[in-house]
């Protein structure tokens, strides 16, 4: 499934870039891609499971690709506040859905604008708009 999953990825990128046309060039890294941009350049990381993503270091653009399942949400729930960094974004995909196939937050800005209290819910409800993935 990750080699679907990187495949997916890579597809989004590109699709994302038709209009703008900012990409340079998409080099294959360790667990992802590097994107060079006109402006600037990403860090992707493509995982499974975001128990197996590195500890990030806040200055770089990132943006995190892992599977929509239950673990993957409990697990940023749990560790909200070290994921909770200016430049990234996590990307929870379902590439085999019938409808939408990913949702992405960005913890830190959501930070800014919505309730910790209300945080897992929030988190539910942007999970629940693309099927979830059955790992067996």
């Amino acid at each position: 499934m990750i080699k679907s999953l990187k495949e997916w990825v890579l597809y989004y990128l590109r699709h994302k870039d038709t209009i703008k046309r900012e990409i340079l060039d998409i080099s294959v890294a360790n667990n992802g891609f590097i994107v060079k941009t006109v402006n600037n350049e990403w860090t992707v990381q493509v995982c499974g499971s975001l128990e197996k993503f590195p500890v990030l270091e806040s200055s770089e653009k990132v943006l995190l690709f892992t599977l929509n399942t239950k673990n993957n949400l409990n697990f940023l729930y749990k560790y909200w506040n070290d994921f909770k960094k200016p430049n990234i974004t996590i990307y929870f995909v379902n590439p085999v859905a019938g409808g939408d196939k990913s949702w992405a937050v960005n913890p830190y800005v959501h930070s800014l604008i919505a309730d910790d209290s209300s945080l897992m819910q929030g988190l539910e409800s942007l999970f629940q708009t693309v099927e979830e993935v059955v790992i067996k």
